[in-house]
C-alpha cells in the first residue's frame, strides 16, 4: 500500500514538473524572441565583441541566422500573447503562421489546424494560402483597372449617345458587364437603335415639314387664284360702269397687299417665339424689300 502511495506521489511530482516546465518553456519562448529582437535593434552584440547580429546568433547563442531571425518575425508580428499562449506549436510552426498577415491569419487558422497537420503541411498551406491571396490581390489589381477603363469608355460612350438622342443621359454601370466586349456590344446596340430611331424622326419630321408646305403653298396658290378672280370679276364690273380698271385694280391690290402685310407680321412675330435673330433678319428684308417700292412708285 505503502508502495502505491508513494508511486502515485511520484506521478504527481513528476507532473508537476512537467507542467512547470512547460510554462517555464512558454515563458522562454516569449523572452528570447523579444531579447534576440533588442539586441538585434540596439546592436549590443558589438558590445560583447561581435560584428553582426548574424555572428553573434551563431557562435553565441549557437542559433543559426535563419531561426534567429524567425524567433524575431514571430515575435514581431504574432505579439508576446499569442506566443505565448501557442508556444507548444515550436518556434518552426509559429514563425510559418506568424507569414500570413493579421487581418487574413483568423481566416486562415479556420481552415488550418497547425496542431493537427505537420510542420511540412504547414508550410506548404502556407505557401498556398500565400499564392491564393497574391493571385487575389493581382485579380482585384486588375479589376479596379479595367473598371477605370470601362468608366472611361463609359463617359466616351455616354457622350456619343447624348449626340444620338438629344443629350438624353443613358449609363450603363461598368460592373454590369463581365467586360469590356459586352459592354461595348450593349453600347453599339443601343446606338444602333438611337440612329434608327433618329432616322425614322428626321423622315417623320421632314415629311411633317413638307406636308405643311405643300398646304401652305396651296393654300397661298387658292388665295391667289380667289383674289385674282375677284380681280377679275372687278374689272368686268368696271368696264360696264365705265369706271377706270386701273384704279380699281390698284385699291384691290393694295388692299391685297395689306392683308399679305398683316399676315407676314404675325408670322414674323411667331417667329421671334423661337428665334429672334431670324425674325430680325426677316424684318430686315421686308423693309428693304418695301423701301425700294416706296422709292419706285
Amino acid at each position: 500500500m505503502n508502495e502505491l502511495l508513494t508511486k502515485r506521489e511520484e506521478a504527481y511530482i513528476v507532473h508537476n514538473r512537467i507542467i512547470t516546465n512547460g510554462r517555464i518553456l512558454q515563458s522562454a519562448l516569449v523572452e528570447v524572441c523579444k531579447d534576440l529582437k533588442e539586441m538585434r535593434d540596439k546592436k549590443l552584440f558589438e558590445e560583447i565583441g561581435y560584428s553582426s547580429f548574424e555572428d553573434y546568433a551563431e557562435q553565441a547563442c549557437g542559433i543559426k541566422q535563419r531561426q534567429a531571425y524567425s524567433y524575431i518575425s514571430a515575435y514581431e508580428k504574432l505579439g508576446s500573447e499569442y506566443l505565448n499562449d501557442n508556444a507548444a506549436l515550436g518556434i518552426t510552426k509559429l514563425e510559418l503562421i506568424s507569414q500570413i498577415s493579421s487581418y487574413e491569419r483568423e481566416d486562415f487558422l479556420e481552415k488550418v489546424n497547425p496542431e493537427e497537420v505537420s510542420t511540412r503541411e504547414l508550410k506548404q498551406e502556407v505557401e498556398n494560402y500565400k499564392k491564393q491571396t497574391e493571385q487575389l490581390t493581382l485579380d482585384l489589381e486588375k479589376a479596379d483597372n479595367d473598371k477605370a477603363e470601362l468608366v472611361e469608355k463609359n463617359k466616351e460612350l455616354e457622350s456619343e449617345l447624348k449626340k444620338e438622342k438629344g443629350n438624353k443621359e443613358i449609363v450603363i454601370q461598368p460592373e454590369k458587364a463581365s467586360d469590356n466586349s459586352e459592354i461595348k456590344k450593349e453600347y453599339e446596340q443601343q446606338i444602333k437603335e438611337l440612329k434608327k430611331e433618329k432616322s425614322e424622326a428626321v423622315k417623320q419630321a421632314k415629311e411633317s415639314v413638307t406636308k405643311k408646305f405643300n398646304e401652305m403653298l396651296e393654300k397661298i396658290s387658292n388665295e391667289k387664284a380667289e383674289s385674282e378672280k375677284k380681280l377679275q370679276e372687278a374689272l368686268k364690273k368696271a368696264k360696264v360702269n365705265n369706271a377706270d380698271e386701273n384704279t380699281l385694280a390698284v385699291r384691290f391690290l393694295f388692299n391685297d397687299l395689306q392683308s399679305t402685310a398683316n399676315e407676314i407680321k404675325d408670322r414674323i412675330s411667331k417667329i421671334e417665339q423661337t428665334d429672334s435673330a431670324t425674325a430680325e433678319k426677316l424684318r430686315a428684308a421686308i423693309k428693304s424689300v418695301l423701301s425700294d417700292i416706296s422709292n419706285n412708285i
